[in-house]
C-alpha cells in the first residue's frame, strides 16, 4: 500500500520527510527556471557574461554561465571558473582582523599607530578603517602613478603605504568617526596589520585561517608566484570597445593586498556566505558587530559595517553585501539574510550598471518564487 501525507502520524520519519520535502523541492526548481530564464535573456542582449549562482537556504537554486572566459571568444565560460571578485575582499580582510581580535592579539578599537609605526594619523582607530568612517586621506593614485610611469621597483604591493601616507602629508577627510568616507587606503593598511599582527604574509594569513579550513579550494590571493591554481581556470577582464571586446585584465606588477587582490569561484564564495551566516568565519557577537550599522555623531546612519554594505535592497529587505569592480571584472555578494538567500554575481565584460539590475532582478524572482 503507498504511503502519502494523508496516512497521518503512523508515517515514519523518513517518509514523512520526503512528504515534506517535496514542495520546497519544486519551488527550488521554479525559482531555478525563472533566475535562469532571465540570466539567458541579459546574454542574448549582449549584457551577462559570467557567472552566477543563487542559494536558498543553503541549497543551491541556480548555478550556471553564459558568456565567453576572455576576448579573444574562443573559451566558453563554467560555473567552475574563478573571477577576480574586486572589493568583496575587502569583508575577507576584515574577517581577518576580527580573526586577530578572537584570538586576543589586537583590539578593535586600538589606534593604528600601535601596530603600524610611524603611521602619521595618531587619532585613527581599527574599528574606524573597518566601518570607513576613518577620514583617512586617499593615495592610491600614487601607485597608479608608479606602474603607468614606469617608476616602480619591483611589484608593487601596498606594503609601504604607511610611509606614502607620511609623505603625502594630506589632511584627514573628515574627523575620524564622524564622516563615512569609502577608502581603499584603509583597507590596505587593514592588509598590512594582518601582516605585522600575524607575522604572515597576508595571503598566507587568508590561506591558513578561511581559505583551507572552510574547503575554499578555489580561492586565492594574487600574488607575484601565484596568478591562478593549477586546478582552476580563471576569467579574464575585457570591455568593449569600437571593434568589439578588447583585453582589460590585471595591472602587471600591481598587487592590491588588503582591498582587493583575490579570486574565486561563485562556489566558494557560497561557501563563505554559509560560513559567515553559520558563525564560522567570527563568533555572533562579532557578526552582529560587524553588520551593524554605524551611528554617527550627528544622529545619522552610516549603512556600512565591516567589509560590509547593509543599505537595504531595492525591495527594502536587509541585506549584507558588497560589490566589487577592478578592471574589466565586476561582482556582487549579497546575503539576504530575513529569506536565507544568497545571490553570487561574477562577471568580467564590464557592464558596470547590470550586475547590479542583475542582482535585484533576481532577488525580485525569488521573492516570487518563495512567497
Amino acid at each position: 500500500m503507498a504511503h502519502t501525507c494523508a496516512s497521518g502520524f503512523r508515517l515514519h520519519a523518513f517518509l514523512l520527510g520526503i512528504c515534506i520535502a517535496a514542495p520546497v523541492a519544486a519551488t527550488d526548481a521554479q525559482a531555478g527556471l525563472s533566475v535562469g530564464a532571465y540570466v539567458q535573456r541579459c546574454h542574448e542582449r549582449g549584457l551577462c557574461n559570467g557567472s552566477y549562482l543563487v542559494a536558498k537556504g543553503g541549497r543551491i537554486v541556480y548555478r550556471g554561465a553564459v558568456g565567453v572566459a576572455s576576448a579573444d571568444g574562443h573559451t566558453p565560460l563554467d560555473p567552475a571558473f574563478a573571477f577576480d571578485i574586486g572589493s568583496i575582499a575587502k569583508q575577507f580582510t576584515a574577517a581577518a582582523i576580527v580573526r586577530l581580535a578572537e584570538q586576543d592579539r589586537l583590539r578593535l578599537d586600538d589606534p593604528v599607530a600601535m601596530h603600524l609605526p610611524g603611521f602619521p594619523y595618531p587619532e585613527i582607530t581599527l574599528r574606524q578603517l573597518l566601518n570607513q568612517t576613518s577620514g583617512i586621506p586617499d593615495v592610491m593614485p600614487h601607485y597608479t602613478k608608479l606602474i603607468l610611469g614606469g617608476t616602480a621597483q619591483g611589484p608593487v604591493d601596498l606594503s609601504d603605504v604607511v610611509d606614502v601616507l607620511k609623505d603625502a602629508k594630506l589632511p584627514l577627510t573628515a574627523p575620524p568617526g564622524t564622516a563615512f568616507a569609502y577608502s581603499n587606503t584603509g583597507y590596505a593598511l587593514l592588509g598590512r596589520v594582518v601582516e605585522v599582527v600575524s607575522g604572515k604574509h597576508y595571503a598566507a594569513f587568508l590561506q591558513d585561517e578561511f581559505f583551507d579550513p572552510l574547503g575554499m579550494r578555489h580561492t586565492w590571493v594574487r600574488t607575484p608566484g601565484l596568478d591562478t591554481l593549477p586546478d582552476t581556470d580563471r576569467a579574464y577582464g575585457m570591455r568593449r570597445g569600437k571593434q568589439g571586446m578588447k583585453p582589460f585584465d590585471q595591472v602587471p606588477d600591481l598587487y592590491l593586498y588588503g582591498p582587493g587582490g583575490i579570486y574565486a569561484t561563485a562556489s566558494d564564495l557560497l561557501v563563505w556566505a554559509e560560513a559567515l551566516n553559520r558563525g564560522r568565519v567570527m563568533s555572533g557577537a562579532y557578526w552582529t558587530m560587524a553588520t551593524t550599522p554605524v551611528t554617527l555623531p550627528d544622529g545619522s546612519i552610516s549603512a556600512y559595517g565591516f567589509g560590509f554594505d547593509l543599505s537595504r535592497s531595492s525591495a527594502g529587505a536587509r541585506r549584507v553585501s558588497h560589490g566589487g569592480h577592478w578592471r574589466g571584472f565586476k561582482a556582487d555578494l549579497s546575503i539576504y539574510p530575513e529569506n536565507d538567500v544568497v545571490v553570487v554575481i561574477l562577471t568580467n565584460d564590464g557592464e558596470d550598471d547590470e550586475v547590479e539590475h542583475a542582482r535585484d532582478d533576481i532577488e525580485r524572482r525569488m521573492r516570487a518564487a518563495y512567497r
